[in-house]
């Protein structure tokens, strides 16, 4: 199997080149690995204001992507590995032989992980989400690692107020975490963890190089798509939002009505679902009660 390890951190960059590298009709699997900067990824037909506080993400400077594969939001930092593996669909699609990949690894390594649905854990706890894509004649499988993960933040970002909403999106499966590194039979770094997990994993094949027409159509994918507005929240499956003293309905990422304590606020219809956009109406409109409003929707 065909190795890359993507040296870039950009999670737009990351999610691009997976993207890319599907729709390509190589005659070798490819075995992709790479850590992103502090962000949240959900999958590609849920609601981000469902799965994520928005607010919290604001405040930390986090962004939040959509990723092409279903699933559910994961949280991604400098400690979480993501591997990816793009294959022929003749080979089959099921979970199972994709995740023995990672859990061989693991349990080479002294972790005593399993599969179960499409998760890896060991014991009780999950270490591992994966979700996948699938062309015509490709499936795109990929996955989390958390190595060495921000726990605490993951937690405090992915606490969706699902009970406020009204929505077909599809919604994460909350499940109990932890870190592999303490699980491991002796300590290594992540840089030596991704090292081993990419000689596991490729055998005798040489890594995939990318030439720069390749680079330049995935900074073009990753800026017009995975950038995007449109992409990340523009394709929210439509919902309802009922709490305290709001009430708002969304259509393609668009509010379509809005109500404060049974007042219509007609300056929020036709804006975006975008805390710094809804941040600037409603400052204006309700000085002194807009951070409730806010919440209401983005926390």
């Amino acid at each position: 199997m065909r190795f890359l390890e993507l040296k870039t951190d950009d999670p737009a960059i990351c999610l691009a080149t997976e993207e890319y590298l599907l729709s390509m009709d190589y005659d070798k699997d490819i075995f992709i690995l790479w850590s992103g900067r502090p962000s949240v990824i959900c999958g590609r037909f849920q609601n981000p204001l469902e799965e994520v506080s928005v607010a919290e993400c604001k405040k930390k400077g986090i962004r939040i992507f959509r990723r092409c594969s279903g699933g559910g939001t994961v949280y991604h930092d400098h400690g979480n590995v993501n591997y990816s593996i793009i294959s022929s669909r003749n080979g089959g699609t099921g979970y199972e032989t994709f995740l023995s990949y990672a859990v061989g690894f693991l349990n080479s390594v002294g972790a005593d992980a399993y599969p179960e649905g499409n998760m890896i854990k060991i014991g009780d706890f999950k270490i591992s989400g994966n979700a996948q894509a699938n062309t015509a004649s490709r499936v795109l499988h990929h996955g989390t690692l958390l190595f060495d993960c921000d726990i605490e933040i993951l937690s405090r970002l992915t606490r969706g107020s699902r009970s406020k909403f009204i929505s077909k999106a599809i919604k994460s499966n909350p499940h109990p975490v932890c870190n592999i590194r303490p699980h491991l039979s002796s300590d290594i770094s992540l840089t030596v963890f991704k090292k081993l997990f990419i000689e596991y994993v490729k055998g005798n094949d040489a890594e995939f190089l990318l030439d720069g027409n390749d680079n330049a159509d995935i900074s073009r994918l990753a800026e017009e798509k995975y950038g995007s507005w449109k992409w990340n929240f523009g394709n929210t499956p439509d919902f309802h939002i009922s709490y305290g003293a709001v009430q708002a309905d969304t259509h393609r990422g668009i509010f379509t009505g809005f109500t404060v304590s049974g007042r219509e606020c007609p300056e929020m219809i036709g804006s975006r679902i975008s805390i710094e956009e809804s941040t600037e109406i409603l400052s204006k409109l309700y000085p002194d009660s807009f951070d409730d409003i806010l919440n209401a929707v983005y926390d």
